[in-house]
């Protein structure tokens, strides 16, 4: 939900550092439109498929969808400051009257290390939320994790390009 709610750089950095020291591989992916599946492996592909998949839960404000795709553990920090759980997060999306008109990365960047994926990007989004109209862009850090065979959003950072 990059449109109400934004990303922890802090956070997102202590975890990842912590995870990514033992990890053994590294693979970076450009942007969606520069990968192409049959060059991927079988992470990877899930991956870009997963961090596509919560563009559009963000876009949409998808609730129901993100019950599967947020871990449990999810964090959000927005632009404020403030933190963001799942459950609030849930709340926010079945709640909040955000009509984007145009939502969607810009570019992305995947990298995969054994069961921690890290995406970065550009966001763009524009519309109106409450009547009132909107247009901004973001760079976007998300931390996604593997578990039972699939990637799920551990935490989320974005930062508002002036």
């Amino acid at each position: 939900m990059r449109s109400i709610l934004t990303r922890n750089a802090a956070l997102s950095f202590t975890v990842l550092s912590l995870t990514v020291v033992g990890c053994k591989s590294s693979n970076r992916l450009s942007t969606p439109a520069a990968v192409t599946t049959d060059t991927l492996s079988t992470s990877e592909s899930e991956l870009v498929a997963a961090a596509a998949a919560y563009d559009k839960i963000s876009a949409q404000q998808d609730a129901a969808a993100a019950e599967q795709l947020l871990a449990e553990e999810y964090i959000l920090t927005d632009l404020l400051g403030r933190v963001t759980t799942k459950a609030q997060w849930l709340v926010t999306a079945r709640s909040i009257k955000n009509s984007p008109s145009n939502s969607k990365s810009e570019t992305r960047e995947a990298r995969v290390y054994g069961d921690v994926g890290v995406v970065t990007g550009r966001w763009h989004e524009s519309g109106t939320q409450a009547g009132q109209a909107f247009d901004y862009r973001l760079r976007y850090s998300t931390v996604f994790i593997k578990r039972d065979g699939r990637w799920q959003v551990l935490l989320d950072h974005a930062t508002r390009i002036q």
